[in-house]
């Protein structure tokens, strides 16, 4: 399954594995994984995550909570792998872009050829992050009343007054 795929990647030893797997599990950018992301725990299945990038309007994104799809313990134990793998990449986009990117791109087309419809692309790691969490999550009794849009910019740190970025989100479902 998806969620055990993105697992077994946290346990490759390549770098951008982690840094997918990891994305696919938080629903972080890419960059986010691999430059600026710090976790601190809520309980087993949530974090506060920080280190936010591309926030229209804002400079600054405040913390929020996010939903996992593993453990808590599994998610911040990868990131402090990759942090020490590759520490040159810690708040330099640049270089990370630079030097990740293409990497990345062959790596999720590979990996996540046929678990989904379409050309896999990093991208859509956080659509589909976005998509599993709503249907596990959402179910419990005082989440029932959230309209999906608003979830979604909830977990991506959209903010409130942004339901519209949620709408390129919206291209996968679960069968």
């Amino acid at each position: 399954t998806y969620k055990n795929k993105n697992l077994q990647l946290l346990d490759s030893p390549y770098f951008i594995d982690n840094v997918l797997g990891l994305a696919a599990l938080t629903g972080r950018r890419v960059a986010e994984i691999g430059c600026t992301a710090n976790f601190k725990k809520v309980d087993d299945r949530k974090a506060i995550f920080k280190g936010q990038l591309k926030n229209k309007g804002s400079k600054d994104t405040l913390p929020y909570e996010i939903p996992l799809l593993a453990d808590f313990d599994i998610i911040n134990e990868s990131l402090n792998k990759i942090r020490i793998l590759k520490p040159k990449y810690i708040d330099n986009m640049e270089l990370f872009h630079n030097s990740c990117s293409k990497t990345l791109s062959v790596k999720a087309k590979e990996i996540y050829k046929g678990l989904f419809e379409g050309e896999p692309k990093a991208k859509d790691l956080r659509a589909i992050y976005s998509t599993i969490c709503f249907h596990e999550f959402n179910k419990k009794p005082e989440n029932k009343h959230i309209d999906r849009d608003v979830y979604y910019s909830q977990i991506l740190g959209h903010g409130n007054e942004d339901i519209y970025t949620c709408g390129s989100y919206v291209d996968f479902y679960i069968l």
